[in-house]
C-alpha cells in the first residue's frame, strides 16, 4: 500500500518487518525461527510486525502468525496507536481484539480516538462489527463525541445502537438529528426509528436551536415526522417565553434611549426582545432563518442600528424594526474586523 515502514542495511529486525509488510508468511516464519524474539522489533515511528502486517499487508495470515509466535497486541506506535487502530477487515479485527481484549480496545491515540472510533470514522462495518462482538465500548468518546456521533453510515449506525451506544450524548447536534437530514434514505429512516425507539428525544434542540423534527429531510416519510411529535412533550418543541428566561444567552445590546435589549441564543438562530423595566421581562422571540453561526448582536451608545457578525456577511438590523434585516456582503467589507460600533454609526434616529 506504500507506507515505507521498515529500517535499513542488514539489521534483522528490520527484515522481520520488512516480511511482515507484505504479507510475506514463509520469510516472517524464516525469520521467526531463527531469532524468535525479533517478534517485537521495532522500526520505523516504533512500528511493530504485528502493525505491519495489518496496516500495509493487511494479511490475516501474517497477524495470526505473528500472535502464535507471542507478539506484544498492546505495542503502540510514537504516535500512540496500536494495530487495532489499523484493521482494515473483520478477520483481522477479531484476531487482533481477542488477543487485546477491552484493554486493546480502549487504547486512545490521536484525538482521543480508540480503535472502535477510528473504525466508525473510516467507515470499516466489518471491523465495527467485530470490535463490538468482543466488547469495544460504546459509550466510550473522543472529544467528547461517541462512536454513534461519528457515524456516516447507517448500517454502522444500527450496529452501534444495537450494541448500546448512548442515544443521547454531550453533542447538541444528536445522532438523532444527523438521521433526521439523510431520512429521505430509508435505511435512515431506520436509524431514526430506532434511535426513537431507545430514547432519543426529538425535542433537543441543536447549536442552532433546531429540534430534529425542524430539520427533518423534506423528502423523508410522514410517518416518521408524526412518530416524533406523537413522542415530543409540548414544551419542548415550541421555544417559548418561559425557556428564554431560564436559556443561555450569547450576545447583548442594550437600546441607547429605551429600556430595552435584545440578546441572542442557539448561535444566533433566535433574538429575544427584552422590556427591561420595572426587570428584565421577554417579549417576543424572533426566529433567524437558515443555519449559519451568528455572533452578536453588537450595539451602539448612541445610534439604534446593531450589526450581527456571520461566516461571509454581516447582517444589520434597526431597533425600529427588528424583523428587516440588511445584508451586506463580504466583499463589501473592509479587510480590517468590523467592530460592531463602527457598524452603528450609520443609523437613522427613530426614538420616539
Amino acid at each position: 500500500m506504500g507506507h515505507q515502514l521498515t529500517g535499513s542495511g542488514d539489521d534483522q529486525g528490520a527484515t522481520v518487518i520488512a516480511a511482515a509488510e507484505v504479507g510475506d508468511v514463509v520469510e516472517l516464519t524464516k525469520q521467526l525461527d531463527r531469532w524468535p524474539e525479533l517478534v517485537n522489533a521495532r522500526g520505523w515511528m516504533n512500528v511493530t510486525p504485528l502493525i505491519a502486517a495489518t496496516w500495509t499487508a493487511e494479511s490475516f495470515a501474517a497477524v495470526k502468525l505473528l500472535l502464535e509466535r507471542g507478539v506484544d497486541p498492546f505495542a503502540r506506535r510514537v504516535n500512540g496507536d496500536n494495530a487495532l487502530h489499523f484493521a482494515t477487515t473483520g478477520p483481522i479485527a477479531g484476531l487482533l481484539a481477542e488477543a487485546a481484549g477491552s484493554r486493546g480496545l480502549s487504547v486512545r491515540y490521536l484525538l482521543e480516538a480508540t480503535p472502535l472510533h477510528v473504525a466508525v470514522e473510516k467507515n470499516r462495518r466489518d471491523v465495527v462489527e467485530a470490535f463490538l462482538a468482543a466488547g469495544a465500548d460504546p459509550a466510550l468518546t473522543a472529544r467528547r463525541a461517541t462512536a454513534l456521533d461519528m457515524a456516516d453510515n447507517p448500517d454502522i449506525a444500527r450496529l452501534l445502537i444495537n450494541a448500546g451506544a448512548p442515544v443521547q450524548t454531550s453533542q447538541s447536534h444528536t445522532p438523532l438529528h444527523r438521521a433526521c437530514t439523510r431520512a429521505d434514505e430509508p435505511l435512515w429512516v431506520e436509524v431514526a426509528e430506532l434511535l426513537l425507539e431507545r430514547g432519543a428525544d426529538p425535542g433537543q434542540r441543536d447549536e442552532f436551536g433546531d429540534t430534529a423534527i425542524d430539520i427533518l429531510n423534506p423528502d423523508a416519510p410522514e410517518s416518521l415526522r408524526t412518530k416524533m411529535i406523537d413522542t415530543l412533550h409540548s414544551a419542548h418543541w415550541a421555544l417559548d417565553l418561559s425557556d428564554v428566561v431560564v436559556g443561555a444567552h450569547e450576545g447583548l445590546a442594550i437600546h441607547p434611549s429605551r429600556p430595552e435589549a435584545l440578546s441572542s441564543m442557539y448561535s444566533g438562530a433566535y433574538l429575544v426582545h427584552w422590556r427591561l423595566t420595572p426587570g428584565p421581562e421577554p417579549m417576543r422571540i424572533i426566529k433567524v432563518p437558515g443555519r449559519q453561526r451568528i455572533r452578536g448582536p453588537f450595539g451602539s451608545l448612541k445610534g439604534t442600528r446593531m450589526a450581527f457578525l456571520a461566516d461571509e456577511s454581516v447582517l444589520l438590523r434597526d431597533w425600529c424594526d427588528l424583523d428587516i434585516v440588511e445584508v451586506l456582503p463580504a466583499e463589501l467589507l473592509p479587510r480590517r474586523r468590523l467592530q460592531g460600533q463602527a457598524a452603528c454609526r450609520r443609523t437613522a434616529d427613530c426614538s420616539p
